[in-house]
């Protein structure tokens, strides 16, 4: 999957966390997600 440099991500032991840097927007993909 292809993102945005204004995109960071970080692996957490819940899951993936995501954090817009133009928008301050954050949002958590949980492991539980991911495996679905």
């Amino acid at each position: 999957m292809k993102m945005s440099p204004r995109i960071i991500s970080y692996d957490i032991s819940e899951g993936t966390v995501f954090f817009n840097t133009k928008t301050n927007d954050s949002f958590l993909i949980t492991n539980e997600l991911i495996k679905k």
